[in-house]
């Protein structure tokens, strides 16, 4: 059986989608990083009428964010010019 192996061209990036990654990425460090200051503005806006969830919650909801938009952006570049 012969395989044929199929190479795509990377899809050269523009300026505007290193902007779009790198304010994905830094919502999500931030999620990540300082998940107290997210419940802070999570209240202000629900004027503290929802449960707040824990801060490991907010961590693990983080770094799936992160996980989304790494992987988003690996198959964003790996599509056809």
């Amino acid at each position: 059986m012969t395989y044929i192996w199929v190479v795509r061209p990377l899809r050269t990036m523009k300026p505007s989608d290193y902007f779009g990654f790198a304010a994905a990425l830094s919502f999500g460090l931030w999620w990540l990083a300082f998940p107290r200051t997210v419940i802070v503005l999570y209240t202000w806006f629900h004027r503290g009428r929802v449960a707040m969830p824990p801060t490991s919650g907010v961590r693990i909801a983080g770094a799936l964010w992160l996980a989304l938009v790494v992987v988003v952006a690996f198959i964003f570049s790996r599509t056809r010019a």
